[in-house]
């Protein structure tokens, strides 16, 4: 018995034949409505490659061939669905005959192809530019999410009589746009939603998702199960911003202004973190050591809080004021000024925990904080970070610490330096000349004064 042709397989049977790929359940249920004429809009939210760009290029094809369409494959980043198509053509040879005119570097021409049922498909960027005036039934934007809202309405202002328009993009990161509304509330858009997981997928090994798990951080969550995150979910410091910060050099001391951050542990899963941080001109901040204890290393934790201390010579050391018995008992080994700083102290409109995680932000988004790739538990907290986080975030706490700048509370101490006023006279005023004596290093004028 000869086989059928290929335009005889239903969607299904058609996904199989050019893919030799079984589809899983949800491909199956999108596989369908890509090809109901009913449904007419459509969102997906999935995981990185978990096949929703190759379901839509298998049905982007199978409709372009049975039908007489005007279709548009609209793209922020590279055109994988296109990427796809000119895969199944090449891997399928009889699929040749039912394209009008072959492309030099493949079967499928870059800028699009036309069927012999009359179908015209386009490739297509992101920009309004771009988009506007090509006139389509079906519409496919890839990457959706990185779409702006002008391109999204611009490619759906091209679709007239029975359309299809199509939104398919990993979960975004951002709570903003268009493509995030529409997920976020399908039913007052009008579209049909599709969501899975690449948890779901058989090709993702149990071994790669729990390493993504461990790297990916918050990020896990759209990246690979293709859930928006909530906004108690998301951390405060976007990761592009952190890696911007991470140095691959060892960092030396340049002479600039040395300052220390203290964390105490609070409970049993928590540490105590040392970190020093030296600000040099220009707004740059290098943290040049961090040193972190556990609750059973804290026996001697003061005598070598002090050697550390001694060592670096910080001209502001603060720390922690909670436990307060651990700031009362480091003064009696550490003989300079401490200052103790109260995260929940409400001071100005905030609590001085929002200030410091502001002046945090303000350096990691500027990219004037500066950290050594060796400091590995510092960035993954930094990418991990959360308002109201009750573990897993001493580093954080401790770099805030070092960091905070306030010249109404720390002000440092001056030393070698006695200044005289002047006489006073009620009649006349000041009289006489100001008169200041450098005790450190006697002078000529000093001699003769």
């Amino acid at each position: 018995m000869s086989e059928r042709s290929i335009l005889d397989l239903d969607i299904l049977e058609f996904f199989e034949r050019v893919t030799k790929l079984k589809p899983t359940p949800a491909q199956i249920e999108l596989l369908l409505s890509l090809t109901d004429p009913e449904v007419t809009k459509i969102a997906i939210s999935a995981g990185r490659q978990t096949g929703k760009s190759l379901t839509c290029s298998v049905a982007a094809i199978y409709l372009s061939l049975h039908n007489k369409e005007g279709i548009i494959l609209a793209s922020a980043q590279d055109n994988w669905i296109y990427s796809h198509i000119r895969d199944v053509f090449n891997n399928n040879p009889e699929l040749k005959e039912y394209i009008v005119s072959e492309g030099v570097f493949s079967i499928v021409p870059l800028k699009g192809y036309e069927t012999t049922s009359g179908s015209k498909v386009h490739v297509r960027g992101s920009t309004d530019k771009s988009l506007r005036g090509i006139p389509a039934s079906i519409v496919f934007c890839d990457e959706a999410a990185l779409l702006s809202d002008e391109s999204i309405s611009t490619a759906l202002g091209n679709v007239s009589g029975k359309y299809k328009f199509v939104l398919l993009s990993t979960a975004p990161r951002e709570r903003k746009g268009l493509f995030y509304q529409i997920i976020c509330d399908p039913q007052e858009y009008g579209f049909r939603l599709f969501k899975w997981s690449a948890e779901n997928c058989s090709w993702h090994s149990k071994n790669l998702l729990e390493t993504k798990k461990k790297m990916l951080g918050q990020w896990y969550k759209p990246e690979v199960l293709g859930e928006v995150l909530e906004e108690t979910e998301r951390g405060i410091l976007d990761s592009k911003h952190i890696d911007a910060c991470v140095k691959d050099r060892p960092f030396y001391l340049e002479g600039g202004s040395v300052e220390c951050g203290l964390d105490w542990a609070s409970g049993d899963r928590a540490k105590t973190v040392l970190t020093i941080i030296e600000r040099i001109a220009g707004a740059r901040v290098k943290v040049v050591f961090i040193r972190a204890w556990n609750l059973d290393e804290m026996a001697n934790i003061f005598d070598n809080i002090t050697y550390i201390l001694r060592q670096y010579k910080p001209k502001f050391v603060k720390v922690d004021a909670m436990p307060f018995q651990y700031s009362e008992d480091l003064k009696k080994y550490y003989s300079k000024k401490i200052y103790t700083v109260d995260f929940g102290e409400f001071d100005r409109g905030c609590t001085l925990k929002d200030r410091m995680l502001g002046q945090l932000i303000h350096k990691v988004q500027t990219h004037q904080l500066e950290i050594e790739t060796s400091q590995t538990e510092l960035i993954k907290q930094l990418k991990k970070y959360k308002r109201g986080k009750r573990y897993g975030d001493d580093y954080v706490d401790s770099l805030c610490l070092a960091l905070y700048l306030d010249p109404e509370k720390f002000k440092p101490e001056t030393h070698g330096c006695a200044y005289f006023p002047p006489n006073y006279n009620k009649a006349g005023g000041y009289e006489g000349n100001k008169r200041s004596f450098q005790f450190t290093k006697k002078t000529k004028d000093s001699k003769k004064q």
